[in-house]
């Protein structure tokens, strides 16, 4: 049994990118970068032999490269892709580098995405908004951030955001997954005006054994101030 009653993380990012786009803006490349630290958290954990214990956990470093692009077909219509790797020191793993997104879709009059490839599961706007959610919950998710073979929709217009996402038997071999069977998952958000947020996921992965499905439900909320803190 853990019970955390102080937690202690501090998250910096440091973004790059560098775009180059057609004079008219309908053909976009942008390469991109980001760095990643999370310090950890402490809390405490119960054993038999002696009672709680103060621990640290969590420390990991993350360095991301990706390519992304769009070509507008027509007015309507826009193909989008994506490819990023991480390069990830973890302190359960230790160093990987791993393949992150790898998809292509389609962009349909600004508001509706839909994307088929290796894509970031529709629980990350949960995970988007409360970055210590890997941390102290769903810790059966705290490495399946993209899915393999996923089809994903994403439908977004004035703060509202709705996604749904199916992975076809993901067996995303390179995170030690082989296990894993069909995966699906969906999440609302909204984002007002006055800087309040609120976002609901769930999510559902089953593995060969029954015993190891797990299905997660959570919600999120935030403020954002008017100067953007």
């Amino acid at each position: 049994m853990t019970r955390v009653i102080l937690s202690l993380l501090f998250f910096t990012s440091s973004a790059m990118a560098l775009t180059w786009s057609t004079d008219d803006h309908r053909q976009v490349l942008e390469f991109h970068g980001k760095l990643q630290q999370e310090f950890g958290a402490l809390g405490y954990r119960q054993n038999r032999q002696q009672g709680y214990r103060a621990e640290s956990f969590g420390g990991n470093s993350q360095a991301s490269l990706g390519l992304s692009g769009a070509g507008r077909l027509n007015a309507d219509l826009v193909l989008i892709g994506e490819m990023s790797w991480d390069l990830v020191n973890d302190s359960r793993y230790g160093d990987r580098i791993y393949s992150d997104e790898a998809w292509l879709g389609v962009r349909i009059r600004d508001d509706l995405e839909l994307t088929v490839g290796r894509s970031d599961s529709p629980f990350n706007q949960l995970r988007d908004m409360t970055d210590v959610f890997n941390l102290f919950g769903g810790h059966g998710y705290m490495m399946d951030t993209a899915l393999d073979d996923q089809v994903k929709v994403t439908w977004a217009r004035g703060g509202l955001d709705l996604r749904a996402g199916y992975a076809f038997d993901d067996a995303n071999k390179q995170d030690e997954n082989s296990g894993t069977e069909s995966q699906y998952g969906a999440s609302a958000g909204y984002q007002a005006g006055n800087g309040l947020g609120v976002v609901l996921a769930v999510e559902n992965k089953q593995q060969g054994d029954p015993n190891g499905d797990i299905r997660n439900m959570a919600a999120g909320i935030s403020y954002r101030t008017p100067g953007g803190f």
